[in-house]
């Protein structure tokens, strides 16, 4: 059976379109609470695998859902200006939401899904949204 051209360019754009249908289903939507240019912005979305907290910074490794470790360093110098850089499930975390996220003080549950929000213009600080499973 031949198959007319014109026909199998069509079935190609159609494939084509649907797959960037898909592909745009599985962008993350940039939340109102970062404040960065949207074409300077980059996601990180996968599970925590390594973290260290002590007085005045964070350390995080996430294993991301696109088959890479990614890095990152929090400094501050006051509590409340990491808690400033946090949220939980798209609202501001607070003092009370460490028990969502840590086992015990500098603890990190297993396995916590986060998305991490960065912005390329070198002035807005990165944000940590915590979307561990509900209980």
């Amino acid at each position: 059976m031949k198959i007319p051209l014109r026909v199998l360019i069509i079935w190609v754009m159609m494939l084509s379109a649907i797959s960037e249908l898909f592909a745009y289903e599985r962008r993350l939507r940039v939340p109102d609470y970062f404040s960065c240019e949207r074409n300077l912005v980059t996601s990180w979305h996968g599970v925590i695998s390594g973290y260290q907290r002590n007085d005045n910074s964070l350390d995080i490794e996430v294993s991301t859902d696109a088959d890479t470790v990614e890095l990152l360093t929090l400094n501050y110098t006051h509590p409340n200006e990491l808690l400033s850089r946090f949220y939980l499930h798209d609202r501001p975390f607070n003092d009370l939401d460490w028990d969502k996220i840590e086992s015990s003080s500098g603890i990190i549950k297993k396995k916590i899904p986060v998305t991490v929000w960065l912005c390329e213009d070198q002035k807005t600080k990165p944000l940590i949204n915590w979307r561990p499973r509900k209980q």
